[in-house]
Protein backbone atom coordinates (compact mmCIF):
# COMPACT_ATOMS: atom_id res chain seq x y z
CA UNK A 1 0.00 0.00 0.00
CA UNK A 2 1.42 3.44 -1.37
CA UNK A 3 -0.15 6.19 1.09
CA UNK A 4 -3.34 4.75 1.62
CA UNK A 5 -3.86 3.79 -2.20
CA UNK A 6 -5.03 7.17 -2.69
CA UNK A 7 -7.68 7.26 0.05
CA UNK A 8 -8.45 10.02 2.52
CA UNK A 9 -8.46 6.82 5.10
CA UNK A 10 -7.00 3.27 4.84
CA UNK A 11 -8.65 0.91 7.04
CA UNK A 12 -7.89 -2.47 8.08
CA UNK A 13 -10.87 -4.53 9.57
CA UNK A 14 -10.28 -8.09 11.24
CA UNK A 15 -12.57 -10.69 10.76
CA UNK A 16 -12.27 -11.32 14.24
CA UNK A 17 -14.11 -7.61 14.89
CA UNK A 18 -16.62 -8.57 12.35
CA UNK A 19 -17.55 -11.60 14.13
CA UNK A 20 -17.80 -9.86 17.69
CA UNK A 21 -19.93 -7.03 16.42
CA UNK A 22 -22.03 -9.63 15.17
CA UNK A 23 -22.41 -11.95 18.26
CA UNK A 24 -23.29 -8.67 20.43
CA UNK A 25 -25.92 -7.59 17.57
CA UNK A 26 -27.60 -11.70 18.18
CA UNK A 27 -27.53 -11.12 21.93
CA UNK A 28 -29.25 -7.94 21.60
CA UNK A 29 -32.04 -9.48 19.10
CA UNK A 30 -30.48 -7.04 16.87
CA UNK A 31 -30.08 -9.90 14.40
CA UNK A 32 -32.72 -12.61 13.88
CA UNK A 33 -33.21 -15.61 16.32
CA UNK A 34 -35.64 -17.50 14.24
CA UNK A 35 -37.40 -17.96 10.86
CA UNK A 36 -40.86 -18.62 10.95
CA UNK A 37 -42.62 -18.57 7.80
CA UNK A 38 -46.48 -18.03 9.46
CA UNK A 39 -45.80 -14.25 9.14
CA UNK A 40 -45.44 -14.85 5.20
CA UNK A 41 -48.60 -14.44 2.84
CA UNK A 42 -50.29 -17.43 3.16
CA UNK A 43 -47.98 -18.47 5.93
CA UNK A 44 -45.69 -20.22 3.41
CA UNK A 45 -42.17 -20.03 1.67
CA UNK A 46 -42.57 -17.75 -1.46
CA UNK A 47 -41.85 -19.40 -4.33
CA UNK A 48 -44.20 -23.06 -4.19
CA UNK A 49 -45.49 -25.44 -5.40
CA UNK A 50 -44.85 -27.39 -3.55
CA UNK A 51 -46.18 -25.46 -0.17
CA UNK A 52 -43.16 -25.79 2.54
CA UNK A 53 -43.49 -23.97 6.11
CA UNK A 54 -41.05 -23.18 8.30
CA UNK A 55 -40.52 -22.69 11.87
CA UNK A 56 -37.06 -22.83 12.81
CA UNK A 57 -34.26 -21.47 15.84
CA UNK A 58 -31.33 -19.65 14.32
CA UNK A 59 -27.92 -20.34 15.88
CA UNK A 60 -25.08 -17.96 16.66
CA UNK A 61 -24.03 -16.76 13.11
CA UNK A 62 -20.65 -16.93 12.17
CA UNK A 63 -18.83 -14.33 9.55
CA UNK A 64 -15.54 -15.35 7.61
CA UNK A 65 -13.36 -13.24 5.34
CA UNK A 66 -12.41 -14.34 2.15
CA UNK A 67 -9.65 -14.14 -0.72
CA UNK A 68 -12.02 -13.43 -3.73
CA UNK A 69 -13.66 -10.34 -2.06
CA UNK A 70 -16.47 -12.43 -0.07
CA UNK A 71 -17.67 -12.78 3.19
CA UNK A 72 -19.32 -15.63 3.85
CA UNK A 73 -22.26 -16.06 6.62
CA UNK A 74 -23.07 -19.38 8.08
CA UNK A 75 -26.08 -20.16 10.67
CA UNK A 76 -27.15 -23.80 12.21
CA UNK A 77 -30.77 -24.13 12.01
CA UNK A 78 -33.21 -26.42 14.16
CA UNK A 79 -36.77 -26.52 14.05
CA UNK A 80 -39.68 -27.89 12.18
CA UNK A 81 -40.43 -28.10 8.41
CA UNK A 82 -43.68 -28.88 6.77
CA UNK A 83 -44.32 -30.02 2.99
CA UNK A 84 -47.04 -30.70 0.96
CA UNK A 85 -45.96 -32.55 -2.06
CA UNK A 86 -48.88 -33.42 -3.15
CA UNK A 87 -51.85 -33.54 -1.11
CA UNK A 88 -50.62 -34.77 1.77
CA UNK A 89 -48.72 -32.69 4.41
CA UNK A 90 -45.82 -33.94 6.12
CA UNK A 91 -43.73 -32.38 9.26
CA UNK A 92 -40.28 -33.27 10.38
CA UNK A 93 -38.08 -32.06 12.62
CA UNK A 94 -34.84 -30.76 11.41
CA UNK A 95 -31.07 -29.87 11.54
CA UNK A 96 -29.77 -27.92 9.16
CA UNK A 97 -27.06 -25.78 7.92
CA UNK A 98 -27.43 -22.34 5.83
CA UNK A 99 -24.31 -21.08 4.03
CA UNK A 100 -24.97 -16.70 2.75
CA UNK A 101 -22.33 -15.32 0.37
CA UNK A 102 -21.79 -11.54 0.62
CA UNK A 103 -19.97 -9.06 -1.98
CA UNK A 104 -19.26 -6.46 1.08
CA UNK A 105 -20.79 -2.54 -0.07
CA UNK A 106 -19.87 -0.68 3.02
CA UNK A 107 -21.43 3.22 3.20
CA UNK A 108 -20.74 5.64 5.67
CA UNK A 109 -23.38 6.52 8.24
CA UNK A 110 -22.25 9.47 10.32
CA UNK A 111 -19.83 8.15 12.49
CA UNK A 112 -20.04 4.21 11.86
CA UNK A 113 -19.66 1.67 8.61
CA UNK A 114 -22.21 0.05 7.41
CA UNK A 115 -22.54 -3.24 5.63
CA UNK A 116 -25.27 -2.72 3.19
CA UNK A 117 -26.95 -5.68 2.21
CA UNK A 118 -28.93 -5.83 -1.05
CA UNK A 119 -30.53 -8.48 -3.37
CA UNK A 120 -27.59 -8.06 -5.29
CA UNK A 121 -24.96 -9.06 -3.03
CA UNK A 122 -26.51 -11.53 -0.90
CA UNK A 123 -26.57 -15.19 -2.61
CA UNK A 124 -27.48 -18.31 -0.66
CA UNK A 125 -24.34 -20.53 -1.68
CA UNK A 126 -25.18 -23.75 0.55
CA UNK A 127 -28.15 -25.47 1.99
CA UNK A 128 -27.48 -29.00 3.76
CA UNK A 129 -30.32 -30.54 6.04
CA UNK A 130 -30.98 -33.44 8.78
CA UNK A 131 -34.62 -34.67 9.26
CA UNK A 132 -34.23 -35.87 13.17
CA UNK A 133 -35.72 -39.26 14.54
CA UNK A 134 -38.33 -40.42 14.74
CA UNK A 135 -39.75 -37.76 12.74
CA UNK A 136 -39.39 -38.46 8.86
CA UNK A 137 -40.35 -37.19 5.01
CA UNK A 138 -41.06 -38.50 1.99
CA UNK A 139 -38.01 -39.21 -0.45
CA UNK A 140 -39.88 -37.08 -2.78
CA UNK A 141 -39.80 -34.33 -0.15
CA UNK A 142 -36.08 -34.88 1.09
CA UNK A 143 -35.24 -34.77 -2.25
CA UNK A 144 -37.26 -31.74 -3.11
CA UNK A 145 -35.88 -29.82 -0.42
CA UNK A 146 -31.92 -30.66 -0.80
CA UNK A 147 -32.75 -29.27 -4.39
CA UNK A 148 -31.23 -26.32 -5.96
CA UNK A 149 -34.80 -25.13 -6.88
CA UNK A 150 -35.19 -25.01 -2.80
CA UNK A 151 -32.15 -23.28 -2.07
CA UNK A 152 -33.36 -20.77 -4.88
CA UNK A 153 -36.79 -20.27 -2.45
CA UNK A 154 -34.75 -19.92 0.55
CA UNK A 155 -32.62 -17.33 -1.13
CA UNK A 156 -35.92 -15.47 -2.21
CA UNK A 157 -37.49 -15.28 1.67
CA UNK A 158 -33.58 -13.99 2.76
CA UNK A 159 -34.09 -11.25 0.19
CA UNK A 160 -37.32 -10.62 1.11
CA UNK A 161 -36.04 -10.16 4.69
CA UNK A 162 -33.28 -7.73 3.92
CA UNK A 163 -35.91 -5.74 1.48
CA UNK A 164 -37.84 -5.40 5.20
CA UNK A 165 -34.66 -4.80 7.42
CA UNK A 166 -35.54 -7.81 9.05
CA UNK A 167 -32.21 -8.86 8.55
CA UNK A 168 -29.05 -6.24 9.00
CA UNK A 169 -25.18 -6.80 9.80
CA UNK A 170 -24.12 -4.46 12.77
CA UNK A 171 -22.02 -1.47 12.02
CA UNK A 172 -18.42 -0.25 12.99
CA UNK A 173 -17.60 2.64 15.09
CA UNK A 174 -15.00 5.27 13.52
CA UNK A 175 -15.80 7.90 15.32
CA UNK A 176 -12.11 8.08 16.54
CA UNK A 177 -11.03 9.16 11.98
CA UNK A 178 -12.74 13.04 13.40
CA UNK A 179 -14.71 15.21 12.40
CA UNK A 180 -16.76 12.49 10.11
CA UNK A 181 -20.40 14.33 10.99
CA UNK A 182 -19.10 16.91 8.79
CA UNK A 183 -17.80 15.38 6.01
CA UNK A 184 -20.74 15.02 3.95
CA UNK A 185 -19.40 13.88 0.48
CA UNK A 186 -17.73 10.55 1.91
CA UNK A 187 -17.91 7.12 0.49
CA UNK A 188 -16.24 3.69 0.69
CA UNK A 189 -14.66 1.15 -1.21
CA UNK A 190 -13.91 -2.25 -0.03
CA UNK A 191 -12.66 -5.66 -0.67
CA UNK A 192 -12.42 -8.54 1.22
CA UNK A 193 -9.34 -11.40 1.63
CA UNK A 194 -8.33 -14.18 3.81
CA UNK A 195 -9.20 -12.66 7.62
CA UNK A 196 -10.03 -9.26 7.05
CA UNK A 197 -11.69 -6.67 5.14
CA UNK A 198 -9.90 -3.49 3.54
CA UNK A 199 -11.90 -0.31 3.24
CA UNK A 200 -10.67 2.78 1.46
CA UNK A 201 -12.51 5.92 2.36
CA UNK A 202 -13.13 8.55 -0.33
CA UNK A 203 -13.69 12.49 0.11
CA UNK A 204 -14.72 15.23 -2.23
CA UNK A 205 -14.99 18.72 -0.77
CA UNK A 206 -14.29 21.85 -1.84
CA UNK A 207 -10.86 21.99 -2.28
CA UNK A 208 -9.78 18.67 -1.73
CA UNK A 209 -10.80 15.31 -3.88
CA UNK A 210 -8.96 12.27 -2.06
CA UNK A 211 -10.02 9.26 -4.26
CA UNK A 212 -8.32 6.23 -4.28
CA UNK A 213 -7.38 2.40 -5.64
CA UNK A 214 -9.66 -0.68 -3.56
CA UNK A 215 -6.60 -2.65 -5.57
CA UNK A 216 -3.86 -1.23 -4.03
CA UNK A 217 -5.17 -1.49 0.00
CA UNK A 218 -3.51 -3.49 1.73
CA UNK A 219 -3.78 -5.56 5.57
CA UNK A 220 -1.42 -3.46 8.13
CA UNK A 221 -3.31 -4.04 11.26
CA UNK A 222 -0.75 -6.71 12.09
CA UNK A 223 -1.99 -8.04 15.59
CA UNK A 224 -4.70 -5.62 15.98
CA UNK A 225 -7.93 -6.07 15.16
CA UNK A 226 -8.45 -2.71 13.30
CA UNK A 227 -6.46 -0.48 12.20
CA UNK A 228 -6.45 2.64 10.00
CA UNK A 229 -3.94 5.04 7.67
CA UNK A 230 -5.43 8.82 7.32
CA UNK A 231 -4.05 10.77 4.12
CA UNK A 232 -2.21 14.06 5.72
CA UNK A 233 -4.15 15.74 3.24
CA UNK A 234 -7.29 14.87 4.91
CA UNK A 235 -6.04 15.79 7.98
CA UNK A 236 -7.69 19.47 8.78
CA UNK A 237 -10.83 17.99 7.33
CA UNK A 238 -11.08 15.40 10.04
CA UNK A 239 -9.65 17.78 12.59
CA UNK A 240 -12.16 20.55 12.20
CA UNK A 241 -13.66 19.55 15.92
CA UNK A 242 -10.16 20.12 17.49
CA UNK A 243 -9.71 23.47 15.71
CA UNK A 244 -13.04 24.86 16.84
CA UNK A 245 -12.18 23.94 20.57
CA UNK A 246 -8.67 25.67 19.81
CA UNK A 247 -10.91 28.81 18.63
CA UNK A 248 -13.00 29.20 21.51
CA UNK A 249 -10.21 28.75 23.96
CA UNK A 250 -8.71 31.30 22.43
CA UNK A 251 -12.00 33.35 22.78
CA UNK A 252 -12.70 32.06 26.13
CA UNK A 253 -9.30 33.30 27.25
CA UNK A 254 -10.44 36.79 26.29
CA UNK A 255 -8.04 36.84 23.41
CA UNK A 256 -8.40 37.31 19.59
CA UNK A 257 -6.54 35.31 17.00
CA UNK A 258 -4.73 36.73 14.25
CA UNK A 259 -5.17 34.64 11.08
CA UNK A 260 -6.27 31.39 10.91
CA UNK A 261 -5.63 28.40 13.06
CA UNK A 262 -3.91 25.75 10.89
CA UNK A 263 -3.56 21.54 11.47
CA UNK A 264 -1.47 19.59 9.80
CA UNK A 265 1.08 16.43 10.91
CA UNK A 266 4.88 15.62 10.72
CA UNK A 267 6.73 12.58 11.16
CA UNK A 268 5.00 11.07 14.19
CA UNK A 269 3.07 14.07 14.84
CA UNK A 270 0.35 16.91 14.64
CA UNK A 271 1.28 20.45 13.58
CA UNK A 272 -0.97 23.44 14.90
CA UNK A 273 0.03 26.81 14.11
CA UNK A 274 -2.01 30.07 14.66
CA UNK A 275 -0.90 33.19 16.62
CA UNK A 276 -3.76 34.84 19.21
CA UNK A 277 -3.27 38.47 20.56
Amino acid sequence: MLDGAGFAVALTLRQQLLQNALLIAYANNNFPRALNTASFPGGLLPGGPPDVGLNVFLGPPTITSNTGNTLTLSLEIWGRIAVTMTIIRRVAQIYGHLTITIVPAFVVSGTELELRLTPENVTVTQWTFTVIPPSSLSTDANAYLGSTAFIARLQTAIHGAIALGIITLPKIDISFLGSLVAVVNMTAASRARQGAVLIGLNIQWPGLELTGNVELLADFAGANDLAAFINAQAIPLLLQDVKKEIIKAVADNGATLQGEVSIGCGAGKFLISGKAS
